[in-house]
């Protein structure tokens, strides 16, 4: 497969899927026996991608249509295609297989989908206010990396356009604070405070 990327495992660790950017492939891999499974054919330049929780759902972007496909893990077949984006960088699933949350960073949007209706409950503008001059696309807030509060209630993007991390509440779809960061903000991790 030409120029593989991202990748997404279940959470039993018993598959990964990785997109080729190229090809506009899936591939299914056992990470047990180290084997591939199977190629599935998605869209093309595909990039970010998710698996839901239950392994049920993989959720694919493709750069090149713009459109966020969702695959079914079992059968390989494109069960919904999501259009209009501006470029569909990444996703994640709430911990709970409740809430798929996209981010569209040419757009400065943050689109959020009930996993099993597959309807579209909103959208967030993410406002420009304080748009750095290395935006990655100019005039946004660029919002990339997501990462799953384990309550399913609360999502974290980074804003690589601020310079900034956005915490947004996925009950009311609004962003409640943010954070400075350091420059050029991308991949975001969570990690809860204990006490």
């Amino acid at each position: 497969s030409d120029l593989s990327h991202m990748l997404a495992m279940d959470a039993g660790g018993r598959r990964i899927f990785v997109t080729n950017i190229v090809d506009g492939t899936l591939s299914e891999i056992d990470p047990i026996r180290g084997a591939l499974v199977r190629t599935i054919e998605v869209a093309p330049m595909i990039e970010g991608l998710t698996i839901t929780p239950d392994g049920s759902q993989v959720w694919v972007g493709s750069n090149e249509a713009r459109t966020v496909s969702v695959v079914d893990a079992g059968s390989g077949e494109i069960l919904e295609t999501f259009a209009g984006f501006g470029f569909p960088y990444r996703m994640a699933v709430t911990p709970d297989n409740r809430l798929a949350v996209l981010v569209d960073p040419a757009s400065s949007e943050i689109r959020v989908v009930d996993v099993a209706s597959r309807a579209e409950l909103g959208r967030i503008a993410v406002s420009p206010d304080g748009v750095v001059e290395s935006a990655e696309f100019p005039g946004s807030a660029s919002p990339e990396g997501i990462a799953m509060g384990r309550d399913s209630r609360y999502a974290y993007v980074s804003l690589q356009g601020r310079n900034e991390a956005a915490a947004i509440d996925l009950t009311t779809l609004e962003i409640v604070t943010t954070y400075p960061t350091g420059v050029w903000p991308d991949g975001i991790g969570y990690s809860p405070h204990r006490r």
